[in-house]
């Protein structure tokens, strides 16, 4: 009987089964298509439940790889100084990932002057003998960490005024947002705002407790 204990049996006998090859491991089923098959009618057709509700029971929640080595997850990035070919003693520093190409460091120089109508025009060049040869863009940055360019007049990062404000005017402020907060209708306006959104997550969370437990 399915009840009785194996006790010292080490060798037992089977009916009912063609083989007993065991299956290659590519052919196992995962254990989460087993669930998915397994529910209930309704849930797989999505019928009684939003459709993200119902794709987040099917999906195996993902698995931290604590094993994974620090620099394969955050990739390093390094300084590139880029002089203009026309007056080497005008360069600006860009920050890039290693693994750069050409563009990309035409789009952070662009970025960094907060002019991209450039990018058709600029071009990183090599020197060679008295004139100059580009480079693709689509060429790696490899270990270069100096470039020319050039279709830039200068490079020259615009300087961003910072917009004076005295302790007296910010207190103000400050006050006057205190103030619009306390006030009777924003609060009755938010504690709506606020019902709405928890009734919803309530009625989402009640229905998919009803689905599950049926």
């Amino acid at each position: 009987k399915d009840t009785d204990q194996l006790g010292g049996r080490r060798s037992i006998l089977i009916s009912g089964v063609d083989n007993l090859r065991a299956a290659p491991e590519d052919t196992l089923m995962d254990p989460m298509l087993i669930f998915a098959q397994n529910l209930p009618a309704f849930v797989q057709n999505q019928a009684s439940i939003p459709q993200d509700a119902a794709k987040s029971l099917l999906e195996p929640s993902p698995q931290k790889t604590e094993n994974a080595p620090a620099a394969a997850q955050t990739e390093k990035r390094v300084q590139v100084v880029v002089k203009s070919a026309a007056n080497e003693k005008e360069d600006i520093k860009v920050s890039v990932l290693e693994s750069a190409t050409i563009k990309d460091v035409k789009e952070a120089v662009a970025s960094q002057l907060g002019r991209p109508s450039i990018l058709p025009t600029c071009r990183i060049v090599r020197k060679v003998g008295n004139g100059f040869v580009p480079f693709v863009d689509s060429e790696n940055l490899g270990v270069r960490r100096r470039l020319l360019i050039e279709g830039v007049d200068n490079l020259k990062v615009p300087e961003v005024s910072s917009p004076s404000l005295t302790r007296a005017e910010a207190l103000s402020m400050q006050k006057e947002l205190l103030a619009g907060f306390l006030n009777s209708t924003w609060q009755r306006e938010f504690e709506e705002i606020k019902r709405k959104t928890l009734t919803k997550k309530h009625q989402l969370i009640d229905k998919l407790l009803k689905t599950t437990s049926s």
